[in-house]
């Protein structure tokens, strides 16, 4: 059966969609967009590359789903023809520049979830956005698990089955062993199993860790998975044994830069764009009780009270889970000094609680969240030359400001020292045009690569 189609598009039975499936320098931003395409209900499959506009992908490593847009230009009432109402299937997939095959992002498990408002111009072309989320989004928000996991007290086998919940697929799952055993039997009465996931993975700060769950647009021949359970001390034990770390330059005359070499794309990042994130926000992290507060605990059986004392400051540096053990706060900081605990959090000891040891988890839970505000910055890349994304390990690389203040003459620009070095890619925003390819990272640290103290020591004048 023939159908009507956009402009230049071709429509495919869903079967034949199903069959098909260089080095050098290459420009910067530049792309190979090999399939854009939406799955109707009756099962045709619709090419939608000639009409897009944008196509904006989000992820973030403190969300457990993707999310994203397509902006489409629609002049022949695509919406109308195809009946598009929510539900429909998306597949994108695109591979590095000059045609050389090697796939960057495939994923085909993208749901329309919403449609946004349409605007008609005079010569009646609709531009719209359709908005996605992945098929285990969909399948979690569909679903409110009433179960217990009985005897099964193996975090990562409870993880699993969670997950079986709305993907069938094990290995769109990749979760490190964890070694945690639950207390009691994990009961979820009404929780979607996402919102299940997430859960655990905050529970399974006890240990000394601190625990994410989160998904993955990044989708190549190396890394099918698109969820990860994973904690940070797992992370830093890949990263010391990965020796690619890509190094983001920045250079303010990377537009003229035209071209990349494709061999040292992966390693060699460019950009032109850094901003750093509001830093060191004392104040916040004060009132969080983050430096200086008291978790009391109370048992209402036993009528009694434990205490945990929260003071970054003062914990050992192994005990901080971050890219480098170094703190961001020094001895002599105004907020380091306190005369009593300025901050109390009263809980009350579950008795049916997987993990019963609540203090210590809020203990490391607020320990971890300094990843994502101690240190941040933003940085645009270009987008297909590289696999970076949630979850990497990067090292920003910026030229000394100071240094030119100071006079030192090299060759060799000065790096900045409290802002350059290794980051966590922690968010990334993928945008992508019918030429262009390009990623916004959101960097971010919880400690400084130098003892800042000892730096203070140098430099002190004796009054």
């Amino acid at each position: 059966m023939s159908i009507l189609n956009f402009p230049t598009t071709k429509a495919f039975d869903s079967q034949d969609f199903l069959e098909q499936g260089e080095t050098g320098a290459h420009f910067q931003g530049t792309y190979t967009l090999d399939t854009l395409r939406i799955k109707l209900k009756n099962n045709q499959v619709v090419d939608i590359s000639n009409v897009f506009t944008e196509l904006e992908v989000f992820e973030d490593m403190f969300k457990y789903s993707i999310e994203g847009r397509i902006r489409l230009n629609d002049y022949v009432g695509g919406i109308e023809k195809f009946l598009i109402t929510g539900g429909e299937e998306i597949t994108i997939r695109a591979l590095k520049p000059n045609n050389n095959n090697e796939v960057i992002v495939s994923r085909d498990d993208l749901i329309v979830v919403r449609i946004s408002e349409i605007i008609v111009t005079q010569g009646n072309n609709r531009t719209y956005d359709l908005f996605f989320r992945s098929r285990s989004a969909v399948n979690s928000m569909k679903k409110k698990i009433f179960k217990s996991y009985g005897t099964d007290r193996n975090l990562q086998s409870v993880v699993q089955k969670l997950f079986s919940e709305m993907d069938t697929r094990v290995d769109n799952l990749s979760i490190a062993d964890t070694n945690i055993l639950l207390n009691n039997a994990f009961d979820t009465t009404g929780m979607r199993p996402l919102e299940a996931i997430n859960f655990l993975a905050k529970r399974a700060c006890v240990n000394g860790d601190y625990c994410l769950f989160f998904e993955r647009f990044a989708s190549n021949p190396t890394e099918k998975f698109t969820h990860v359970f994973i904690g940070i001390d797992a992370l830093k034990n890949f990263w010391t044994v990965n020796d690619s770390i890509p190094k983001i330059k920045y250079e303010p005359n990377v537009n003229r830069i035209n071209y990349i070499n494709a061999t040292e794309s992966e390693s060699n990042v460019f950009t032109s764009y850094v901003r750093f994130e509001p830093n060191f926000d004392h104040m916040t992290n004060t009132k969080a009780g983050f430096y200086n507060s008291r978790i009391r605990s109370l048992n209402l059986i036993t009528q009694s009270y434990t205490d945990t004392q929260v003071n970054y400051k003062e914990e050992p540096n192994e005990n901080l889970k971050s890219i480098y053990n170094n703190k961001f706060i020094e001895e002599k900081n105004i907020f380091n000094e306190y005369e009593e605990t300025t901050i109390e959090r009263l809980i009350v000891a579950p008795q049916n609680d997987a993990i019963t040891r609540k203090e210590e988890w809020l203990k490391y839970d607020t320990y971890g969240a300094v990843i994502n505000t101690g240190m941040r910055a933003t940085v645009e890349i270009s987008g297909a030359s590289n696999k970076i994304g949630v979850g990497n390990l990067v090292e920003l690389s910026v030229p000394s400001a100071a240094s030119k203040t100071l006079k030192l003459e090299s060759p060799i620009p000065h790096e900045d020292q409290v802002y350059s070095g290794k980051y966590m890619v922690t968010a990334t925003k993928h945008f992508i045009t019918p030429k262009t390819y390009n990623k916004t990272l959101e960097l971010s640290r919880g400690s400084l690569r130098f003892d800042i103290d000892k730096q203070i020591e140098k430099f002190e004048v004796v009054q």
